[in-house]
């Protein structure tokens, strides 16, 4: 079993984000932009299999955005943050290697 298999049932952190965060890998988190924009960044040390799970908590992203900072790791094979502006947006990212980097595993 791959590690992106066994990491579908992911745990959800117990507190809902309202601030800029750095996530660890493994976990779901609740994103809350009501008050402003947040930059939710990805952890520095990712190894294959690595996945982390987005929420819009507030279905506010489409007015406060959630920013996936890449913490020096590619996002879909590109060297840039992601922008989320998608009202109740939900999405899994799963590291894979050097070269493309963080992959969305829902569109």
């Amino acid at each position: 079993m791959t590690r992106a298999r066994q990491n579908a049932s992911v745990p959800f952190a117990t507190a809902v984000l309202t601030a800029d965060t750095t996530v660890v890998a493994g976990k779901s988190y609740a994103v809350n932009t009501t008050s402003a924009a947040l930059t939710i960044t990805l952890p520095a040390s990712a190894v294959a299999g690595d996945y982390v799970q987005i929420i819009d908590y507030a279905a506010t992203a489409d007015s406060n955005a959630i920013t996936i900072g890449r913490n020096s790791h590619k996002i879909q094979g590109a060297t840039a943050d992601l922008t989320v502006g998608t009202e109740r947006a939900a999405f899994g990212l799963v590291y894979v290697d050097a070269t493309q980097g963080w992959l969305l595993t829902e569109k």
